[in-house]
């Protein structure tokens, strides 16, 4: 069964980061983009057009996010128009769209997200043993700077008035959450709120949790260093069968079978595994 939380946006395989200076007669028209990426202006002036023909002006610390299969044109307005691009992958599949990226944002006085862009360009030239993870993470951070600074934007419709509800989903997905506390934070009654949720996530707050816990509990097993049973405990599943029936409905493997796909290790075994 497919998980996906909100904002567990990864950034995978890197294919390009580049800063390019364009001439005044400079014309770029993409037909399909093969991966995500961006574009940050760092000088002069030019225009990008998208698919439905709409011109957004590109001067300085503009920046226009790139989805995979994207149409668009890039055009410069003056001599040396100057733009940093990438291409890379993120996860999950169109991440932009199913977080609700805004197309363009003027970082203008956003000083410290402008200088990222540098940074990490610099990380890609200066090809250290280390460069590829050290650009992945970086990015994914600027990423998440971006939606954390913009985060009461109308564009981000997940930052709005569920922010304080998703916050604390994620804060203390291991304890007792129930749909009144939920709609306790965000000031609503329960029904209103899980018509809202259930718009905006496709899911209720409670499948949500469950995914949530899941996809953590699934994660810790991969590291064999704790039992089942301990497992679930951690991420708010105490009783060990009814956490194992989950896993099985998840994965279509028992909590056992399931980790053994992912070590060669030594297999823990206690009371607790053999009742999984």
């Amino acid at each position: 069964m497919a998980m996906e939380v909100y904002n567990d946006i990864r950034v995978g395989s890197i294919t390009t980061i580049v800063k390019k200076v364009e001439s005044k007669d400079f014309k770029y028209v993409c037909p399909g983009r093969l991966s995500d990426g961006y574009l940050y202006v760092t000088d002069g002036e030019g225009v990008y057009i998208n698919r439905d023909k709409q011109p957004v002006p590109l001067v300085k610390h503009t920046l226009i996010f790139l989805m995979k299969d994207q149409q668009y044109t890039v055009k410069a307005k003056t001599e040396g128009f100057t733009y940093i691009t990438t291409g890379f992958s993120l996860h999950p599949s169109k991440a932009y769209e199913k977080l609700d990226f805004p197309e363009h944002i003027d970082l203008s006085n956003q000083p410290y997200i402008c200088q990222q862009f540098e940074e990490i360009l610099k990380i890609w030239e200066e090809r250290s043993p280390w460069y590829l993870p050290k650009a992945r993470i970086a990015i994914e951070k600027v990423l998440i700077d971006i939606m954390e600074e913009y985060g009461n934007a109308s564009s981000f419709r997940f930052y709005g008035r569920l922010y304080p509800v998703l916050t604390y989903i994620h804060q203390h997905y291991d304890d007792t959450i129930t749909n009144e506390k939920l709609a306790e934070i965000c000031g609503l009654s329960v029904t209103h709120f899980r018509r809202i949720f259930k718009e905006q996530l496709n899911k209720s707050p409670m499948e949500y949790l469950t995914d949530l816990r899941i996809n953590w509990a699934l994660k810790l097993l991969k590291t064999r260093l704790f039992s089942v049973s301990e497992v679930g405990a951690m991420v708010g599943f105490p009783d060990v069968y009814y956490f194992s029936k989950l896993i099985k409905k998840y994965t279509g493997n028992s909590p056992t079978k399931y980790i053994k796909t992912f070590s060669d290790l030594p297999e823990r075994t206690n009371a607790s595994q053999k009742n999984s």
